[in-house]
């Protein structure tokens, strides 16, 4: 067993509703590489058990991580958990070799001590993982213990509260060009972060449990150059910008801008945005720049919901947002979530007819929230049951406002949106997926949501 070989391995086998590319494995990489190991990457959605324990074999890495990206779909009209594979990878790992398996990522990072217990895995790193995978590989290599590093869980104890965390790494990515390229093929975007951290408070959000609430943003000439590199390397015309909401740091996006256009605007992007501070000069700038989708994370067109549901702006805003990027000739996409904290038949039917009033915008509807531990929407929920909030856990539970379910709101929007041709709800992902599928069968790029655009 070569102390140098990492295996890092993305778990997620989700393509609804379509392939995300695994952005945190190459990032990762880089960091690790920098610390002189050998690493290769493997995607489970590319591959299969029998391949990824051939592998192991072949390449007796002494170290194997392990992303998990989502616990499950979120969605309480199609339920799905991944749990049952995630057990299933991780037992494949341990007949195949005994290097020590760490967890980490997004969906891990919300519940690591049950998961690392749930699993069976070793160690398991919440939050940001560059400098403390780094961290924990150098103590195995090194026959240290790892229990000095505070932020590692293990299966002898969970993570110290509170334990010092290192920086964030901007070191970069080392994309697998086999894996860029499938991603290329099957989802026609390739997602690149250019900052971490979020500092908003909607209620049922996990991204500052996750990243944190100090946002960081990366060197915007760093960010800009990885742009140009997958367009070079792999031809790759469309990237996604994967952070929590874009548009928080008004003067590093504009000069992220200004770096791609330098640099000839290599590929269009999309990127999630709040409706708060978006005006026509910024979205100006960030068109030259090659920007030709925005999704708003809207939540909402009722103030009394907007409100309920932690958000830091209101319809006046949403309006305006939605009307700047109409004059700017840029699509855009509201996703809307019914049912949460504060809603009602009144602000269903507020909600239904204001959207009616934006234009060139798509809409994508869910049902009820899902309640995830330590967010202000578990403490409400918890409250309202007269119930302590850590019985929210692995197993999917949503919050609907009183008179409400999935099923009803389910029925209610299907009424309220038929024949408008530019509504996406859960059950039509499929279907939409096939579509996507022949258009990118026909070499195009981008989400397509906007060939639905009214």
């Amino acid at each position: 067993m070569d102390k140098k070989k990492i295996l890092l391995v993305s778990a997620n086998t989700e393509v609804s509703p379509y392939p995300a590319y695994p952005a945190a494995l190459p990032r990762l990489a880089a960091a690790l590489k920098t610390r002189g190991y050998a690493v290769s990457q493997y995607d489970m959605l590319t591959g299969s058990l029998k391949e990824l324990a051939e592998k192991v074999r072949l390449d007796e890495p002494f170290l194997v991580g392990v992303s998990l990206r989502n616990i499950d779909n979120t969605d309480s009209c199609t339920q799905r958990s991944y749990i049952d594979g995630y057990a299933a990878l991780v037992a494949g790992l341990r007949a195949c070799s005994s290097a020590p398996v760490v967890l980490g990522g997004s969906g891990f990072s919300i519940f690591p001590a049950e998961l690392v217990a749930r699993l069976g895995a070793d160690y398991g790193i919440a939050g940001r993982g560059e400098e403390a995978l780094c961290a924990l590989a150098d103590a195995l290599a090194l026959g240290k213990d790892p229990a000095a590093l505070g932020y590692v869980y293990s299966q002898k104890r969970p993570a110290l509260a509170g334990g010092a965390r290192p920086p964030v790494s901007p070191g970069g990515a080392d994309h697998q060009k086999d894996l860029l390229q499938y991603y290329w093929r099957s989802s026609g975007m390739i997602g690149v972060q250019t900052k971490t951290g979020c500092p908003l408070n909607c209620v049922y959000c996990t991204y500052p449990l996750i990243d944190g609430r100090s946002a960081y943003a990366f060197n915007p000439e760093a960010v800009a150059d990885e742009v140009a590199r997958l367009r070079k390397d792999c031809g790759v015309d469309y990237v996604f910008f994967t952070d929590s909401v874009f548009n928080m740091d008004r003067e590093k996006e504009l000069a992220l801008a200004e770096a791609l256009i330098k640099l000839g605007t290599p590929a269009k992007w999309g990127a999630f945005f709040s409706p708060a501070a978006v005006d026509g000069g910024y979205l100006a700038a960030l068109k030259r720049a090659g920007l030709t989708h925005i999704e708003f994370g809207s939540d909402s067109f009722s103030d009394p919901v907007l409100k309920a549901y932690g958000k830091n702006f209101c319809y006046a805003d949403i309006s305006k947002a939605g009307a700047e990027a109409f004059k700017a000739g840029i699509p855009s996409a509201h996703y809307l979530i019914f049912g949460g904290p504060g809603e009602t038949a009144d602000t269903i039917k507020e909600t239904m007819a204001r959207t009616r009033e934006q234009k060139l915008t798509v809409f994508f509807a869910a049902m009820g929230m899902r309640i995830f531990p330590g967010t202000p929407l578990a403490r409400l929920a918890a409250a309202e049951k007269g119930a302590g909030p850590g019985g929210y856990g692995l197993e999917p539970a949503f919050y609907f406002a009183p008179g409400f379910d999935s099923a009803s709101l389910e029925k209610l929007v299907a009424q309220e949106t038929a024949g408008a041709g530019n509504w996406l709800l859960p059950r039509d992902y499929e279907k939409n997926l096939k579509l996507m599928q022949r258009l990118r069968a026909r070499g195009r790029s981008g989400p397509l949501w906007e060939y639905l655009c009214r």
